[in-house]
């Protein structure tokens, strides 16, 4: 049986309001938050042989690198090119776009037609797995606090 002193519940409680701050701070900050809403709105949207007129470079949140997005001649909005690692497909300028509406994968028609596939928009959040650690962390102090002896938690004369 563990018995609990005074200090060891404080020092408890203390450690989970630290780490219940910190899982906080994960879940509010989302720095994929940005391409994953841009991603969600090429999810959504249905191509219809729009031609895609022209490709910028962006930076990936988060110091990961960059990533393109593209405008079609159908409308006037950037969509992201971010495939599925597995079924990556280069786009081109002048080549023709066609995607039904909250589909992953697409036709890209050029000299000939490639079929690629997108990420899904869900796929694009690093939260969960940043709050795991923290998760796991916490549970490694809090046990070590939890089965160390009261004695280390007092005063020594």
């Amino acid at each position: 049986m563990i018995k609990l002193g005074r200090n060891k519940i404080l020092t408890l409680v203390i450690v989970t309001i630290i780490f219940s701050a910190v899982v906080l701070r994960f879940s509010l900050t989302d720095d994929l938050q940005i391409a994953r809403s841009q991603l969600l709105r090429f999810y959504e949207t249905r191509f219809d042989g729009c031609v895609i007129n022209k490709i910028v470079t962006r930076r990936y949140p988060g110091g990961r690198g960059d990533y393109e997005l593209f405008y079609t001649d159908c409308d006037n909005v950037a969509y992201p090119i971010l495939f599925d690692q597995n079924k990556f497909v280069r786009l081109t300028v002048n080549s023709k776009i066609v995607k039904e509406a909250n589909s992953v994968k697409f036709k890209l028609l050029a000299d000939h037609i490639t079929y690629g596939e997108m990420r899904h928009p869900e796929a694009e959040d690093s939260r969960g797995f940043k709050m795991r650690i923290v998760i796991v962390i916490y549970l490694a102090v809090f046990s070590l606090v939890l089965f160390l002896p009261n004695s280390n938690f007092q005063k020594k004369p």
